[in-house]
């Protein structure tokens, strides 16, 4: 008798660099979900401190650790970590942020009962330190979702996505060309062809940190400008210029 391994559901991805001091409970709150059919895959990119330290002394079979000798950055990690996945769906989570022990439960319910759903997000709380900032929703079906995206906001938080893996794979992934606003470029190109909603529930705390990328680099604006360019551009009916690097 021969006995195969069931594939997970989820496979939640987590790029870390140098974040050994948070990505303990990023990981903690993802092993404490409700569901526990799911693979938590953390590619390790390069870091120079104790991340990889911390990762290995977990032994949870859920875990499947990718360890990067140098720092190739978010996207590309990502692309890897996708690579890596088997689940029905793909989940992202932040190092620092954490998921609701419920987080997975009920976004993998909606997406079952909802097969036209490709992409799913959910509210938000949003923290510094132990204090909650804020609490927030967003739009929640694919109309006003793709007006927000087209009008340069991200109702879709990075952390809080579900996307099924069948569609990932056919947008290839994450465009390396955005080094940052990966997900936004992402998103732009899913709403063309794809349903979006958004768990009218704060399922998932995002970190306030003044130092990450989101808000220290001026970057952030140039690469969410160039997505939101190539987005009106290919709406035009204009193709997207293909480099080698995007399908890499």
């Amino acid at each position: 008798m021969v006995l195969t391994c069931k594939p997970p559901i989820v496979s939640v991805i987590v790029s870390v660099y140098n974040g050994a001091e948070r990505i303990q409970e990023t990981i903690d709150s993802v092993l404490h979900q409700s569901m526990d059919n799911f693979e938590l895959i953390v590619v390790n990119d390069g870091s120079t401190d104790t991340t990889a330290s911390v990762l290995h002394a977990y032994r949870d079979p859920r875990i499947v650790i990718v360890d990067r000798k140098e720092n190739y950055g978010l996207t590309r990690s990502l692309n890897e970590g996708i690579a890596h996945a088997r689940g029905t769906y793909i989940a992202r989570l932040d190092c620092g942020d954490r998921a609701d022990a419920h987080r997975l439960q009920k976004q993998v319910g909606y997406m079952n009962t909802h097969p036209t759903c490709a992409v799913l997000g959910t509210g938000i709380h949003f923290f510094y330190g132990e204090q909650t900032i804020n609490t927030l929703l967003f739009a929640q079906d694919s109309v006003a979702i793709r007006d927000k995206l087209y009008h340069f906001i991200n109702p879709i938080p990075h952390s809080t996505l579900m996307i099924r893996r069948d569609i990932m794979t056919a947008l290839r992934g994450y465009r390396v060309i955005f080094t940052l606003s990966q997900d936004y470029d992402l998103y732009l190109r899913a709403i063309e062809r794809y349903q979006f909603h958004s768990l009218q529930e704060p399922l998932t705390h995002l970190r306030f940190d003044p130092h990450s990328l989101s808000y220290a680099s001026p970057k952030q604006l140039i690469y969410s400008i160039a997505a939101l360019a190539s987005a009106l551009h290919r709406r035009d009916g204009h193709p997207d210029v293909d480099t080698p690097e995007q399908s890499e």
